[in-house]
């Protein structure tokens, strides 16, 4: 009997829906808090073009007075263009866009026990700090990779079962990735192809189409949307695509050239993320979700009899955690990068349980996966809950909006303000000098000295050891009377006086 259909006969529709509201308002409870965290880093960066082109027509970025008009085509724009949207919903800009991660984490904690019927995937979801991170994390990866991609496996289910199925989702799913992140397009381009032997020949013709036509469609409605944006700001087209494309590809060929010039290979990068997953129990969840599933098949005939789906899952999981770990770009500290992984993983345990005959071998099984995660992730994840600091990247850090409201306090509209550039969606008013326009960038130096007279306050980390710039600055901003103030994770130096 065909895994989609046996799961959808096997299970009571009231008690289905019963499961489905008592998931929903776990994840709400859980997750709640959430919507109301500061902004964290560069999540404004990804907030400002949305907001921009909703409250005022056109698709851009202000990244301080170094860059008052920065290309906002870094990513392709579906985060932006979601998290500008959601942004109009709340009187807090900031809150409003949170909904977005919110509901995608909400669809993605749903979506295994919808296709498996089976309960505890959805419970390792609200167990893991890793994607309690993700259901607030205003980012590429927590929004349309993880969605795209869940629609996308989703999709792949269903056309392995019922051929005459499944095709429209996988379309959907790669017309997101596409317009969110192409990397990962690529990764599940590379998954259908990788698949391709596995399918039967009858219905290979089918799964060409589907992945042809999803993979074509999202190219053209990314090139197409991207391009109506950038007219909106007089830009050409053609350079947004670039800088959509270019961008990418830049970090990765200087990631690798790294790598290979360095006289380990690039292995203290991966150890790096690597430790950086192991901080967010990144391999415990994984752990979690395929140990089951091998045991599965080594041990019960009938989940041996779904080697097909187990396959995809498997290539799903397997060819984009092989290429985040060959690129080996540890990012920012919260390895987003890994989600895509997740969404496979998940419906790989959910269809191993729903798999077993014995209701005596589903408890034991999901009572052991369950235990495992109340002992080694349930704890982190508590603590991010009660914690005012980010949950993801910059772990605990916190003071974002207290810092704005100290110098916004401190000067008047007009003035400027040396900051992070998460602090920019908060300065409304005021000019910024922001930090990550100059500081990585010698020959940017000189000229952000040349504000240093203007500056009327600033905003630093107190975590992040100073540069030379950042001290002159600093130290010219104290000569003239400045005055520091404490404010969480963040120093306020403000001059007295209007």
């Amino acid at each position: 009997m065909l895994l989609w259909v046996k799961i959808g006969s096997g299970v009571n529709p009231q008690t289905k829906l019963r499961v489905l509201v008592l998931l929903s308002l776990a994840y709400v409870i859980t997750r709640f808090g959430c919507l109301g965290r500061e902004l964290g880093y560069e999540e404004g960066f990804f907030l400002a073009p949305g907001m921009a082109l909703f409250h005022t027509g056109h698709y851009r970025m202000y990244w301080g007075e170094l860059y008052p008009d920065f290309t906002p085509f870094q990513k392709p724009p579906l985060t932006s263009l979601v998290l500008g949207f959601f942004s109009l919903l709340s009187f807090d800009p900031v809150a409003g866009a949170r909904l977005a991660p919110f509901l995608v984490g909400w669809a993605v904690c749903l979506a295994p026990y919808l296709a498996t019927g089976s309960w505890a995937p959805s419970l390792l979801v609200l167990a893991s700090p890793f994607l309690y991170g993700a259901s607030s994390h205003m980012q590429t990866d927590p929004i349309g990779v993880v969605l795209g991609y869940t629609i996308l496996c989703v999709g792949v289910t269903r056309l392995i079962q019922e051929r005459a199925h499944g095709g429209r989702m996988l379309c959907v799913g790669l017309v997101i990735l596409w317009l969110t992140k192409f990397e990962s397009a690529l990764m599940a381009t590379a998954c259908l192809a990788a698949l391709l032997p596995t399918i039967p020949r009858a219905d290979r013709g089918s799964w060409l189409r589907s992945s042809a036509l999803g993979s074509v469609a999202g190219i053209l409605v990314l090139c197409g949307v991207s391009g109506l944006l950038a007219m909106t700001t007089g830009r050409n087209p053609a350079a947004a695509w670039k800088d959509i494309f270019g961008t990418t590809t830049r970090i990765v060929s200087e990631t690798l050239g790294r790598h290979m010039q360095a006289l380990d290979g690039g292995m203290s990068s991966r150890i790096t993320l690597y430790h950086y997953a192991l901080n967010f129990r990144i391999p415990q969840l994984l752990l979690c979700c395929w140990i089951p599933c091998v045991l599965g098949l080594l041990l019960a005939p009938e989940t041996r009899r779904e080697w097909r789906f187990f396959t995809a899952m498997a290539v799903c999981f397997t060819i984009p955690l092989a290429a985040i770990f060959a690129v080996g770009y540890p990012g920012d500290g919260y390895p987003r990068y890994f989600l895509i992984v997740v969404p496979p993983s998940l419906l790989a345990l959910g269809a191993t349980l729903a798999c077993l005959s014995s209701r005596k071998a589903r408890l034991a099984a999901t009572t052991a996966i369950l235990v495992l995660a109340l002992l080694t992730m349930a704890p982190d994840t508590l603590h991010a809950m009660q914690s005012a600091g980010s949950p993801n990247a910059f772990r605990g850090e916190h003071g974002s909006r207290l810092a704005a409201d100290l110098a916004l306090g401190a000067t008047q509209p007009g003035d400027l303000i040396l900051a992070p550039a998460l602090e920019l969606p908060y300065l409304t008013g005021r000019r910024v000098l922001a930090i990550q326009s100059f500081e990585p960038y010698p020959d940017m130096h000189h000229t952000a000295l040349g504000y240093a007279p203007q500056l009327r306050a600033a905003i630093v980390r107190q975590s992040s050891p100073l540069s030379p710039i950042l001290d002159e600055l600093l130290a010219n901003l104290t000569a003239r009377g400045g005055k520091r103030t404490s404010a969480d994770s963040f120093d306020v130096v403000t001059l007295p006086g209007p």
